[in-house]
C-alpha cells in the first residue's frame, strides 16, 4: 500500500492542527462579536471573575434595597396625603366652630352635621392602605384602625374623653377598632434601607396628635348634642377648642417627621442607582470584549485561515504529484 511521504504527511498533519486552532480562534472571535462578552464566561475570566462576582453581588444589594426603598416612597406619600388630610380638618374645625358658633343661623344641628363631616374625613385618612395593608394600624396591617367615628354614642353626663392614651398602652378610645390590641397599633415598621442602617416610618392612629383632634371633634359633638346642659356647654367649647388648637400643632410635627423620612428615602434612592450604575460599569470592564479589537482580529484571522487553507491545499498537491511518481 502507497502513502503520503513522511515529510509531506508530517507537514499536512502541522497544518491541520494549526487550522483547528484558527478554527477554534475564529469561532471564539464570533462568539465574542454576537454576544459582546469575553468567552468562557466567568471561567474565562480567570482572576477577573471574583472582582465580577463582587460587582454583580453589590450591584444585586443595592438593586434589593432599591426596591425595598420603593415601597417606602409609596407609603410615605400615603401617610402624607393622609396627615395632610388630617391637619385639613383640624384647621377647618377651628375655623368653622369659631365662625359658625357666633351666627343666629347656625343651629347646633347644623353644628353637629359640620362635625359630622370633619370625623368623616379623618377617618377616611386614618383607612389609607397600601395594597391590603392599612397603614395606621400597626401590627394590626389587616383590620382598619378605627369604628365609624360618626356612630359614636354621646355620652349625656359632663365626662370629656380622656384625650391621649400613652403610647404603648392599651387603646382606652371608643373611636379605636376594638379588634386590636395596644401593642399592636403602636407598633413602628422598619426597613433595612442600607448595610448600616434601618429606616422606622409610619404613624398609628393613636398619635397623641391625632387622639386629640378626635377627642376634640367628639367634646364638640358632646356640647351641641346636649341642649339639655347649656350651663356646660361653654366648658366642653372650651376644651375642644383647645385640643384641636393643639391637634393642629401636632399634626404639623407629625407631617415634618414624615417630610424627613422622605428626604431620606430620596438620597438613599440616588445612592443605590449610583451604585447599581458604578458596578455595572465595573463588570462590564471585567467581562465585556472590546469590539473594535474582536473586529480586527477576526478580520487578521480570516486572512490567516485563508492562506492556511491554501498551504493545505499545495502539501496535498505535492503528496499526489509524489504518489503518481
Amino acid at each position: 500500500m502507497t502513502s503520503i511521504p513522511t515529510s509531506t504527511y508530517a507537514r499536512f498533519t502541522n497544518t491541520v492542527w494549526y487550522n483547528q486552532n484558527l478554527n477554534g480562534q475564529l469561532n471564539s472571535l464570533l462568539e465574542q462579536q454576537a454576544s459582546g462578552k469575553k468567552p468562557g464566561g466567568l471561567a474565562g475570566l480567570g482572576i477577573d471573575s471574583i472582582r465580577s462576582l463582587d460587582a454583580h453581588q453589590l450591584g444585586a444589594r443595592s438593586e434589593s434595597y432599591l426596591r425595598t426603598l420603593d415601597t417606602l416612597e409609596r407609603r410615605t406619600s400615603i401617610y402624607a396625603a393622609s396627615l395632610n388630610s388630617i391637619q385639613d380638618a383640624a384647621a377647618e374645625a377651628r375655623t368653622q366652630l369659631y365662625q359658625l358658633e357666633d351666627r343666629e343661623y347656625a343651629t347646633d344641628a347644623m353644628l353637629v352635621e359640620v362635625i359630622d363631616s370633619l370625623l368623616m374625613q379623618v377617618q377616611s385618612a386614618l383607612s389609607v392602605r397600601d395594597g391590603d395593608r392599612y397603614l395606621f394600624s400597626g401590627a394590626a396591617w389587616n383590620q382598619a384602625p378605627t369604628v365609624d367615628l360618626t356612630a359614636i354614642p354621646i355620652p349625656a353626663n359632663i365626662d370629656p374623653l380622656d384625650p391621649v392614651a400613652a403610647p404603648g398602652a392599651l387603646p382606652n378610645e371608643p373611636w379605636i377598632n376594638a379588634a386590636i390590641g395596644g401593642a399592636e397599633i403602636w407598633d413602628r415598621n422598619a426597613a433595612q434601607v442600607d448595610d448600616a442602617q434601618s429606616m422606622t416610618y409610619g404613624f398609628s392612629a393613636l398619635e397623641p396628635a391625632i387622639q386629640t383632634l378626635i377627642n376634640g371633634l367628639l367634646t364638640a359633638k358632646h356640647a351641641y348634642s346636649n341642649p339639655a346642659l347649656p350651663d356646660t356647654k361653654e366648658a366642653l367649647l372650651d376644651q375642644a377648642y383647645e385640643w384641636i388648637n393643639q391637634a393642629i400643632v401636632g399634626t404639623g410635627e407629625l407631617e415634618a417627621r414624615n417630610g424627613f423620612n422622605q428626604q431620606r428615602i430620596t438620597g438613599l434612592q440616588e445612592s443605590h442607582k449610583a451604585s447599581v450604575d458604578f458596578m455595572e460599569v465595573v463588570s462590564a470592564k471585567i467581562e465585556d470584549a472590546d469590539l473594535a479589537e474582536v473586529s480586527i482580529q477576526l478580520s487578521l484571522t480570516k486572512a490567516v485561515m485563508e492562506a492556511s487553507y491554501s498551504a493545505t491545499g499545495r502539501i496535498l498537491q505535492m503528496g499526489l504529484v509524489n504518489y503518481l511518481r
